[in-house]
C-alpha cells in the first residue's frame, strides 16, 4: 500500500536526513585547477631565469649577487587563488630604472624615481667598484658596462676621469681603490643608466603567459564540469 503524505513527512522526520543537511557530507567537493597551477609555477621560473638572463645578456651582473639572489615562490594563500612572487636583492630596483645623479646639468638620466643625495661614495660603493675592476681585470682603455657608469664605447677612461691613465693594467698605475673612489664619484655626479632589464623580460614572456594561462583555464573549468 502507497503512503500517504503524513506517513511520508513522519518518515523523513524520522530519519537522519534532515540531521545532515547543511553538513560536510553533502557539501561540494572543492574545485580543482591544476591546469592554472602548473602554468603559474612554469611561469614563475621562466620570469625569475628571463631576468638572470637578462642581466647577463646586458653585461650588469658583475659579481653575480644580484643574479644569485633572484627566486621564486608559489603559494595559494586562499581558496582557489594563486600567487607567483619573485624575490630578488633590494638594489635591483637602481639596476633597473637606474639613479639620478647629484648634478641635474649633468645627470644621464632624468627619469628615474631614484636620485643620489650625497656628493661622494660610501666606502661599501667604492668597494663595489674596486670588487667589478678586479673581476673584469680592467684596463686604462676600458668598456664600462651598462648600470656601471656613464662612461660610452668610444670614451677611455682616462679622458672620462680627466686625467693621464697610461695604458697599462690598473695595479700598475694608480691603485684598484683610487681609481674605484673615482669611477664612484663620477657616478654620482652623473647618475646610473636605466636598464630596463626586469620589464624586457616581462615584454617577452606576457603573450605567452596570458595565452596559457587562458587556455589552462578553459581546461579546468571543462573538467570540473564535467566531474560535478
Amino acid at each position: 500500500m502507497p503512503l500517504n503524505e503524513s506517513q511520508n513527512q513522519k518518515g523523513l522526520l524520522s530519519s537522519v536526513f534532515l540531521d545532515t543537511l547543511g553538513s560536510s557530507q553533502f557539501s561540494p567537493a572543492p574545485v580543482a585547477f591544476d591546469a592554472i597551477e602548473a602554468v603559474m609555477i612554469k611561469y614563475g621560473k621562466l620570469f625569475a631565469e628571463g631576468f638572470s638572463k637578462e642581466l647577463d645578456n646586458q653585461d650588469i651582473n658583475a659579481g653575480g649577487g644580484l643574479d644569485s639572489s633572484i627566486r621564486f615562490e608559489f603559494s595559494k594563500p586562499t581558496g582557489n587563488s594563486y600567487v607567483v612572487s619573485i624575490f630578488m636583492a633590494d638594489y635591483a630596483k637602481f639596476v633597473d630604472e637606474g639613479v639620478q645623479g647629484i648634478n641635474p646639468g649633468k645627470s644621464i638620466n632624468q627619469t628615474s624615481p631614484y636620485i643620489f643625495n650625497l656628493a661622494y661614495p660610501s666606502a661599501k660603493h667604492v668597494a663595489q667598484i674596486e670588487r667589478w675592476i678586479k673581476e673584469k681585470n680592467v684596463t686604462a682603455i676600458i668598456t664600462v658596462p651598462k648600470g656601471i657608469s656613464h662612461l660610452t664605447k668610444q670614451k677611455s677612461l682616462s679622458q672620462s676621469l680627466g686625467r693621464s691613465v697610461k695604458d697599462s693594467k690598473l695595479s700598475d698605475v694608480t691603485g684598484q681603490k683610487s681609481l674605484a673612489y673615482a669611477i664612484a664619484t663620477n657616478i654620482k655626479q652623473k647618475g646610473i643608466r636605466a636598464t630596463n632589464f626586469k620589464q624586457n623580460v616581462i615584454d617577452k614572456l606576457k603573450d605567452e603567459f596570458r595565452a596559457e594561462i587562458m587556455t589552462a583555464a578553459r581546461k579546468d573549468i571543462s573538467i570540473n564540469i564535467v566531474s560535478l
